[in-house]
Formats: C-alpha cells, sequence, structure tokens
C-alpha cells in the first residue's frame, strides 16, 4: 500500500468508512495468495507456485489479532480513509458460505487466466451464488496469474520440479484480457488482473474494490462529502510484458588437444623420421617446430635453405639428398635421405631424418616426443629420469616442471603448465604454419589463387579431409586439390580454426561463405563458432541502436540451410521481437520466408498481438478519459466564474480553480 496507509489512531471514528471485501472463486486460482500479497505483503517465486495445490484460507481473525494486518487494513482512496478487512473461503462449490456473504459490501470473484474451467464456473456457478446470497452486493472481478501467460513460456519454467499432480500450462490454456472483460460486462462487474509475482494489479483490484463499495454505499449515504469525492473504478494498466531471452549460442569445449594427439599414433603418416640408436619414429614437422624450440631453429633453417626454394618439389632436383651436422646439444645430424617405408618394404620415399645424440634413449625420445604432441606428461616413473636427462639437452624447461612436479607427487600443478603449452603452440601454429606456410605438403585450387596447406594438420583435424586423403580418393594423389566456390579469405580463417581451434576476425570475412564451407567438411563446432561470433557483432550493432533488422531477416534462409540452428533461431526471436516493424519497413525479405518460418514468426510474436492491442486500448481510454476530465472541468470554472449572485450553485465551490481541481485529483 506504500504512501496509502495511515494510523487509525489518528482518524475519528466517524471519518473513515469500513469495507468488507468477500473473497471467492474456485480452489486453485490464487485467492489465498493474493489476499496475502494485499494484507500481509507477502511475496512469492516461481518455484514456490508451481507446485500441487492445496486449498488454505487467510483466517479474519487476523485483522483484528494481527497488529501488522490490522495497520496495513488502512488505506487512502481518493482522499477517504478505509479499513478494508478481507475475507477468503474455499472455492468447493459444494460449501455453504452463506456466513461470509453476510454483512459484506463487495464481493472480489476471481479466476485465473490459464484455467478456462474457473471462468466458466463463474457464469455457471458464482454469479447465481452471489445473487442468492446478497443480490445487492457489487462485484468486480478479477483474472488472477496474468503473469504465467508470458512464463508458460519460458524454459525456466518448463524445466521446474512441479509437484504431482499440478497441471503444467500450456499456450492454449491462456484466456484473453478481452474474453475477461466479455465475462465481467455480462455479470454488471468492473475487470481486473493481478500476478502475485510481479505485485501487478494487486494495489489496482483492492482500492477498486474500494471504490465499487463506496459507489453502492454512497446511493444511500448521499449526503456524505467524502463519499462524493469516491471516483468510479479506473481502468487498469496492462501488465508490464517482459522482453524475452534470446537464446544462447552454445560452443562446445575444443578438442584440438586431444585431436593433435592422435597424430602420433599414426605411423604410416608424417613427413619426417626422428632416428635415435637406430629406432626411428614418424614425425611432422610442423608440429615438432610448434612444440619446441630448438627444433624450430633447426628445421626452419633447413626449411629455408632447401624446402623454400621448392628444392625437392621440382622434378629435376626430386632425390638430391643432403646431410648437415647440427652443434646443438642433445642432436647430431638432419639430413634429406632416400628411406624405405616400413609399411611398404617395396616403397621408398624422400625424406628428412632428424638424428638424436645418443644420449637419449629410444624410450626417452618416445617420451619427450608423446609430450611435444599432447603437452602432457605421462605418469610413467620408471622412465622418468631418462626423461628428464632428455628435456635438459632440448631445453625442455615446461617438461621439466612437471616431470618434476610428478616425482614430488604434485601433479596437479601440471594443468596450468598444460594449458600454457598448448596456448603456446597454438600461437607459434598461427605464426609459423599459417604466417609463414612453413612445411607445407598439400595445395588447394580456390576461386581466386592457390594456397598450401598441413596435411597432418587438416587430418587430424576434419575427418572428411582425413578421409580424402587416404581413402581411395583422387585427391589423395592430386598435386593441386580443387575446392571451387572457396576464397582465400575464408580458407584462410577455415585453415586458423583447424590449426588453433579457435577463429579470429570473422566479421572481416563473408560470414555467410564461412558457415556453408564449415557445414560442406562437417565442422559442428566451427559452425557455432561463427554463430556466436555473428550474434556478438549483432548485440553490439543493436546496443549502439543501428538497424539491424534487414540483415537479420535475410540470414534466416540460409542459416537454416547450413544447419546454423543456433543462428538461425536467434534471428527467429529477434524478428519475433520486432515483428511489426519486421512487416513495416522489410515487407518483401519478409515475404521471401518460408511457410514454416511466417507461421513460426506470427505465433512466437513477441509481446503477441492481443498484448499489442491491450495497450492500444489502454491508451485510447485514458487520453479520452483525460480530455473529458479537462472539459469538465473547464465547464465547471466557467460557469463558477460567471456567476455573481447569490443563488442556488452553491458559493462554497467557487473557490475551485484548476490548481485545487489538481490538489483534489492528485489526494485520490
Amino acid at each position: 500500500m506504500t504512501n496509502k496507509m495511515v494510523q487509525t489512531a489518528n482518524l475519528p471514528k466517524d471519518n473513515y468508512e469500513f469495507v468488507k471485501c468477500v473473497v471467492v472463486g474456485d480452489g486453485g486460482v490464487g485467492k489465498t495468495c493474493l489476499t496475502c500479497a494485499w494484507s500481509v505483503g507477502t511475496t512469492y517465486k516461481l518455484e514456490s507456485l508451481v507446485k500441487s495445490h492445496v486449498s488454505t484460507v487467510f483466517a479474519i481473525d487476523h485483522f483484528i489479532k494481527d497488529k501488522q494486518v490490522s495497520d496495513r487494513s488502512w488505506c487512502n482512496v481518493d482522499g477517504v480513509p478505509v479499513c478494508l478487512h478481507l475475507w477468503d473461503t474455499f472455492g468447493y462449490h459444494d460449501k455453504d458460505r452463506g456466513f461470509a456473504y453476510k454483512g459484506a459490501d463487495v464481493v472480489l470473484l476471481c479466476f485465473s487466466v490459464v484455467k478456462p474451467s474457473s471462468l466458466d464456473s463463474v457464469i455457471r456457478f458464482w454469479v447465481s451464488e452471489i445473487k442468492s446470497k446478497s443480490s445487492t452486493t457489487p462485484i468486480v472481478l478479477v483474472g488472477t496469474q496474468a503473469d504465467m501467460r508470458y512464463n508458460c513460456y519460458d524454459d525456466g519454467y518448463k524445466a521446474m520440479d512441479k509437484g504431482l499432480v499440478y497441471k503444467e500450462v500450456k499456450p492454449e490454456d491462456i484466456i484473453l484480457p478481452e474474453k475477461g472483460r466479455t465475462v465481467a460486462k455480462q455479470i454488471g462487474a468492473p475487470y481486473y488482473e493481478t500476478s502475485i509475482l510481479t505485485h501487478h494489479g494487486v494495489d489496482d483490484v483492492f482500492f477498486n474494490v474500494i471504490r465499487a463499495a463506496m459507489i453502492e454505499r454512497r446511493k444511500i449515504k448521499f449526503w456524505s462529502p467524502q463519499l462524493r469525492r469516491i471516483k468510479y473504478p479506473l481502468i487498469q494498466k496492462p501488465i508490464e510484458w517482459p522482453m524475452r531471452l534470446f537464446p544462447e549460442i552454445k560452443v562446445p569445449e575444443s578438442t584440438i588437444n586431444e585431436e593433435l594427439a592422435e597424430i602420433l599414433t599414426r605411423q604410416n603418416v608424417g613427413d619426417m623420421l626422428v632416428s635415435v640408436r637406430d629406432v626411428c619414429f614418424r614425425a611432422d614437422r610442423v608440429i615438432l617446430a610448434s612444440s619446441c624450440q630448438m627444433i624450430e631453429d633447426i628445421l626452419m633453417a633447413e626449411y629455408c635453405s632447401h624446402d623454400n626454394s621448392d628444392v625437392k618439389n621440382s622434378e629435376t632436383s626430386q632425390h638430391t639428398a643432403y646431410c648437415h651436422d647440427i652443434k646443438l646439444p642433445g642432436f647430431e645430424t638432419i639430413e634429406y635421405k632416400q628411406c624405405k617405408d616400413p609399411f611398404n618394404r617395396m616403397h621408398g620415399e624422400m625424406i628428412t631424418v632428424l638424428t638424436m645424440a645418443r644420449e637419449i634413449t629410444p624410450l626417452a625420445l618416445q617420451y619427450v616426443l608423446e609430450y611435444l604432441y599432447t603437452g602432457t606428461a605421462k605418469e610413467d616413473f620408471d622412465i622418468l629420469p631418462e626423461a628428464k636427462k632428455a628435456a635438459e639437452l632440448l631445453q625442455l624447461k615446461d617438461l621439466l616442471l612437471q616431470i618434476s612436479n610428478l616425482q614430488s607427487n604434485e601433479g596437479f600443478l601440471n594443468s596450468k603448465l598444460q594449458k600454457q603449452f598448448r596456448h603456446d603452440r597454438c600461437e607459434v601454429l598461427k605464426r609459423l604454419a599459417i604466417g609463414k606456410g612453413a612445411f607445407t605438403d598439400v595445395k588447394f585450387s580456390l576461386d581466386d589463387d592457390v594456397v598450401s596447406a598441413h596435411k597432418p594438420l587438416l587430418m587430424a583435424r576434419c575427418d572428411m579431409m582425413a578421409a580424402m586423403f587416404t581413402a581411395d580418393f583422387l585427391e589423395a594423389s592430386a598435386a593441386v586439390i580443387p575446392l571451387p566456390g572457396v576464397t582465400v579469405d575464408v580458407f584462410k580463417v577455415l585453415q586458423e580454426f583447424l590449426y588453433t581451434g579457435c577463429v579470429t576476425n570473422v566479421m572481416d570475412v563473408d560470414c555467410l561463405s564461412l558457415i556453408e564451407v564449415a557445414n560442406r567438411f562437417c565442422l559442428p563446432r566451427f559452425v557455432k563458432l561463427i554463430e556466436n561470433a555473428i550474434v556478438e557483432q549483432f548485440l553490439m550493432w543493436d546496443d549502439k541502436k543501428v538497424n539491424i533488422l534487414e540483415d537479420v531477416i535475410l540470414l534466416i534462409e540460409p542459416a537454416h540451410l547450413h544447419n546454423a540452428y543456433q543462428l538461425a533461431a536467434w534471428c527467429m526471436e529477434y524478428v519475433c521481437q520486432h515483428y511489426p516493424n519486421a512487416w513495416k519497413y522489410n515487407k518483401h525479405y519478409m515475404q521471401a520466408l518460408s511457410k514454416d518460418n511466417l507461421k513460426f514468426l506470427e505465433i512466437n510474436r513477441w509481446p503477441p498481438a492481443w498484448y499489442v492491442n491491450e495497450c492500444e486500448v489502454y491508451n485510447k481510454a485514458i487520453n479520452e478519459d483525460d480530455k473529458k476530465r479537462l472539459m469538465q472541468r473547464q465547464a465547471q470554472f466557467s460557469r463558477l466564474q460567471r456567476c455573481t449572485t447569490a443563488c442556488l450553485c452553491f458559493r462554497r465551490n467557487a473557490r475551485f480553480s484548476f490548481e485545487d481541481a489538481d490538489v483534489e485529483e492528485g489526494r485520490g
């Protein structure tokens, strides 16, 4: 009641009005909760309101014995102090409520706006009971649970743990305000709606309950000056309609580290051999160079002197061999020579061979290679001393720290080191593989150029490319692989995702082309990253009041086509929340949408069409009421000013002015 409260001690006994209001309606519509919200100021959470209904009543004794309830029963309506007592009742149809109606000044008849049967009972049962028990008592009709008109769409409400016999509200259960007003007109009652969850309409209902009772009382006590100040029940403002949350774009965790680790297990692929004590391991130059600074220096020196000049790729020097000594601890030589394929003895190949120092054992080398691919020091305590010596020779400081943590039973400290290793490797891959194009072994013919890439990374990160390079496809042996419909800019973003697991500068490239390529190569996480980038950009523009509605509409159909379902859902929700403007300013693009999408937008527009109409009806009524009051006040003021004789127009009212009328109106 806020500023409407007055103290009973300050009110003369003959200067206030007492109102008894009987609250009736079907069980479970919220009569007691509404009574408590006014009488006690109780607040509610949705979780507590979706439980199985238990019949309760708010005892009338509270208004006598409970000081808080007694104090809150006093309010000021239109300048008249009023004491309002509420008589709550059970909703069973077979109960005798005759004692409750005795002496009632007004009846508050409740139904739920999401329980059609409760509105049917208003006509079928409650009105006839009220007329039979208290025929002259005015009725106020109230629709409760108005918040459920939008909460029933909320995913949080749908996921709540509800009572065993609680009936979940469906959109088809909703009763619109227009129907409530129609029933109210049939029974000759004013109509209001409430929500105890948001406290919407609680004050409106009970202030106008008092007005309805006082208007009826004024017919008998017509001489009462304070009753003449009472207004007729006022029109109610529609409930505040909340903005619906946009669907969240969910991006799964990256699996790049696990996928890169699997490359080492594919010993039938790899573009180099790492040898120690006549034991060889297949490896990939791009992975080793991005994981170890010393190996990067060695391989880049070899790459710049041989690969970069295309010596190995020319027909005349395809089999040119070389061998260089390495004057670094832990290494002996790097050579390019003919080696037999261990998986096919009849087939040989020219390959880079990196020979390690004999201080490193084969088991230690295998341990180090696994670390360079995974970033994780394996808990193999038998090999840790040898691995530690190898890490010292190769200056792998992070590996030394991880081994020390394992030996001191503090392996939990390694997670931070592993995360940092993987982050650093992605940065080096971006610099070496994408920026410099080092160690490439495959070429793609795009729409606007030919670009090089790395088979090991492509195969590890994309199942389609893995099949393309290993199965019986033409691309497996082709010198240049055609990729029609893909530009260099789009391929560079694809390459960045495959090499690092993330994307940057997405909005500098045609996003639809990116989504199409991601869908073509069956990369769902890549699709989601692009979706997330687009939505973030849209939200930023929307915050800056940039009109994005046209762009959003144009994305709906392509997003559905290329399986970007999260982006499509976000765009549909945005159009739903801007539905009138979408048709007003982008009618041509709206008409181009599919029938299913148009039907979805019409059904799920937010706020719904009926609510927009309610707001228009309310604003129109307020404007008409303001004009009517102004005309009445102007007519009254002019008449009183013209009157200068002692006639029967009650000269005491001649003191009124515009200011007096404003003060008097504000008091109510």
